[in-house]
C-alpha cells in the first residue's frame, strides 16, 4: 500500500504551463472551493487541517478516503482538548464521550509541532501553537489569554456572540504583524522530525484507501504544508521545483507511515541538499535538512555550516562579467529624480535593474485581496481564534518584486514591510555580519564595516556592541544552541527596546523620505561591484531609518542579499 501511495505521490501533476503563480498558488486555488464547502457543513473543523486534507486529496486523489471525521482536529488545533482518560478501568469511546470528534491515537511524547506559531510579541493576533524547539521557548512566550487549555478544561465551541466579537478582534490579522512564520529561514530554529516509535510499524497494508484523519497523515500533512508555505515565501527563482518538493514529500510521508526501505530516498535527498549547498541555495538546503532525523550534535553542526557558508558567499561573491557603460548609465538615469509618489517610475527602474543587471529587489508582503478571500471562508468557523490562527499561516507573506502584480503604491508596500519582525531580522543580520567579519582571518577588506556597525549600535541603539562579541564566540563554540537562537537572544536583551521605540516613532513621512533617499543612492552605485541576486529592498529603507552607513554604497548589497 505504501509503495502505491508513494508512486502516486511522485507522479502528481504539475500546474498547467500557462498558470501564473507558484505551486502553492495552484494548490490553494484548487482547494479553496472545497475548503469553503467543508467549513460551511462543519464550522467546528480546524480550517488549517481542512486545507491540509484537501491539498492531499488534490495531489493524490486516488489514495485517500474522500471523507474524514467531523470536526477534523488534532492537538495543534485551536481550542483542542483530548477527551479525559477512562475512569475505573472503563473503556470510553472518545467520540461518544465528547460528542465532537472520533478517536485519534495519542501523539508520541517527542512529537514536535510541524507549523510554528509566531512570537507572541511579533504577532499579537497569533494563536496557540507549541514551539518547534525548546530553544525557542523563551522567545515564544504566550499571553494568558492565548495559552493552551489546561488539563481538565473542556473543548471550547464559542457562541455566535463570541464569533462576532472575535471577528472584530481578528481584523488585526490583516494588519502589519499578521502572517509571519519564519520570515527568514536562516534565523528560524530547525523543526525536529518525529522520531520513530518503538514497536511494530502501523503502515496500512490491506486497506484500499488511507484515512486522511489518521494521526500520521495529519502530522505529515502539516509538515508538507509548512514546506510548501516556507518554499513559497522565497523569491520565485530560489524556490524548490515541484519535482524536488515531491521528492522531499515522498520521504517525509514514508517516514510518517514508518515504512522500511527509505534509505535510498534519504540518500537521494541528501545529494540534493549537497547540490543546494554548492549552488549557494541555502534557504532551500534548510528546508530539506529539516526532514532528516539527526541527533542534536548533527543539527548544530549543520546549523553552523549554513551560517558560515552563507556569510562566505554574501561577503565574497563577485560579478563575473563587467556590464557595459551604456547599460549602467541607463539604469542610473532611470533612478534619477524618482520619488516615493512615482510608483510607475519606481517599478520601471526596478524592472530595468532586474532585466539587464539581474539585481532583483523584493519586499516582504502579501495581498490584502487574498487575505480577504480566505477571511470570508474561515470566519464561519466556530473554533476559538480560528480567523487569526488561519490567517497567520495562509496566505503567507512572500518575497516578491513590486513589479505591478500588486497595484498598491510602493510607499504602501514599504510601510507594510517595515514592522517589528523585519526590524528584528534586519538588526540580527547586522550583528551576524559584524561577528563573522571579526572572526575572519587576515586582511579581508571588510574591516571598515566594523567601524560603521559599532558606531551605529552605539548611536542608534545605545549598545556597546564589542562587549557581547566574546559571549557570541563562547556560545557558538562550546554551547548547545542554534546560531539563530544566540543572535535572537542578543537582540532581545540589547536591541529590542530601542528598536521598538524607533518603530513607534515612525510616521509615513519618515518612511517616504527613506524611500526617496534609497532611490537616490541607486544613482551613485557602481553596479559592476554588485553581483546578480535577490535583495531585500526593505532593509535599504531600514538603513536610512536607523542611520546605518557603509564603507561604500555597494557594500549594503552584501548584507541585504536574500540567499
Amino acid at each position: 500500500m505504501l509503495k502505491r501511495f508513494l508512486k502516486l505521490l511522485k507522479g502528481s501533476p504539475e500546474p498547467p504551463a500557462d498558470f501564473e503563480g507558484t505551486y502553492l498558488d495552484h494548490l490553494l486555488l484548487k482547494v479553496r472551493p472545497r475548503v469553503s464547502s467543508r467549513l460551511a457543513n462543519c464550522p467546528a473543523h480546524d480550517p488549517l487541517l481542512v486545507v491540509v486534507a484537501e491539498v492531499l486529496l488534490q495531489t493524490v486523489p486516488d489514495i485517500w478516503e474522500p471523507d474524514y471525521q467531523a470536526p477534523l482536529l488534532d492537538p495543534q488545533s485551536p481550542g483542542f482538548k483530548p477527551p479525559p482518560p477512562p475512569q475505573n478501568n472503563e473503556v470510553i469511546d472518545p467520540a461518544e464521550d465528547t460528542g465532537e470528534f472520533e478517536a485519534v491515537e495519542e501523539v508520541a511524547d517527542d512529537a514536535e509541532s510541524a507549523i510554528d506559531a509566531d512570537d507572541a510579541d511579533d504577532a499579537e493576533s497569533a494563536v496557540d501553537a507549541e514551539p518547534a524547539d525548546d530553544a525557542e521557548s523563551d522567545d515564544d512566550a504566550e499571553s494568558d489569554d492565548d495559552a493552551e487549555p489546561q488539563d481538565g478544561d473542556e473543548v471550547e465551541i464559542v457562541s455566535e456572540q463570541d464569533v462576532e466579537s472575535e471577528k472584530s478582534a481578528s481584523d488585526e490579522a490583516l494588519d502589519e504583524l499578521a502572517g509571519f512564520i519564519n520570515p527568514f529561514d536562516d534565523t528560524a530554529e530547525f523543526a525536529s522530525p518525529l522520531k520513530r516509535r518503538s514497536g511494530t510499524a502501523k503502515t496500512p497494508t490491506n486497506l484500499q484507501k488511507v484515512r486522511l484523519d489518521s494521526k500520521e497523515i495529519l502530522q505529515g500533512g502539516r509538515v508538507l504544508l509548512t514546506m510548501l508555505i516556507n518554499n513559497d515565501r522565497l523569491p520565485p527563482d530560489q524556490q524548490l521545483s515541484v519535482a524536488e518538493i515531491l521528492l522531499a514529500s515522498e520521504l517525509w510521508i514514508g517516514f510518517m507511515l514508518e515504512s522500511d526501505g527509505l534509505d535510498p530516498k534519504a540518500q537521494k535527498l541528501l545529494q540534493l541538499v549537497e547540490q543546494k549547498f554548492s549552488e549557494g541555495q541555502f534557504s532551500q538546503a534548510r528546508l530539506l535538512l529539516q526532514l532528516f532525523q539527526t541527533d542534536r550534535a548533527t543539527q548544530l553542526n549543520n546549523d553552523r555550516n549554513l551560517f558560515y557558508e552563507d556569510m562566505i558567499l554574501r561577503m565574497g561573491i563577485r560579478r563575473r562579467h563587467q556590464i557595459s557603460n551604456d547599460i549602467g548609465t541607463a539604469v542610473q538615469t532611470k533612478f534619477t529624480g524618482l520619488t516615493h509618489d512615482d510608483s510607475v517610475g519606481i517599478r520601471a527602474a526596478l524592472a530595468l535593474l532586474a532585466e539587464h543587471l539581474f539585481i532583483q529587489c523584493h519586499l516582504y508582503t502579501r495581498s490584502p485581496a487574498s487575505v480577504a478571500q480566505w477571511r470570508s471562508i474561515v470566519e464561519v468557523s466556530t473554533r476559538p481564534n480560528a480567523v487569526p490562527y488561519f490567517l497567520n499561516h495562509i496566505p503567507p507573506r512572500r518575497w516578491r518584486m513590486p513589479d505591478g502584480t500588486d497595484d498598491r503604491a510602493l510607499k504602501t508596500l514599504a510601510k507594510e514591510h517595515i514592522v517589528r519582525p523585519m526590524m528584528r531580522e534586519y538588526v540580527v543580520h547586522q550583528i551576524k555580519s559584524a561577528y563573522f567579519i571579526l572572526r575572519a582571518v587576515g586582511d579581508t577588506g571588510l574591516e571598515d564595516y566594523l567601524d560603521c556597525f559599532f558606531d551605529w549600535a552605539t548611536t542608534t541603539f545605545e549598545v556597546d556592541a564589542p562587549v557581547f562579541m566574546p559571549e557570541i564566540y563562547k556560545r557558538t563554540m562550546i554551547g548547545g544552541e542554534m546560531v539563530s537562537s544566540i543572535f535572537n537572544n542578543l537582540y532581545e536583551r540589547h536591541f529590542r527596546r530601542r528598536a521598538d521605540e524607533l518603530l513607534d516613532e515612525l510616521d509615513d513621512d519618515a518612511i517616504n523620505q527613506a524611500l526617496d533617499t534609497t532611490l537616490a543612492r541607486m544613482t551613485a552605485c557602481d553596479f559592476n561591484e554588485i553581483p546578480p541576486g535577490n535583495f531585500d529592498l526593505g532593509s535599504f529603507l531600514l538603513d536610512e531609518l536607523t542611520g546605518m552607513t557603509y564603507p561604500t554604497p555597494e557594500f549594503a548589497f552584501k548584507l541585504h542579499r536574500i540567499t
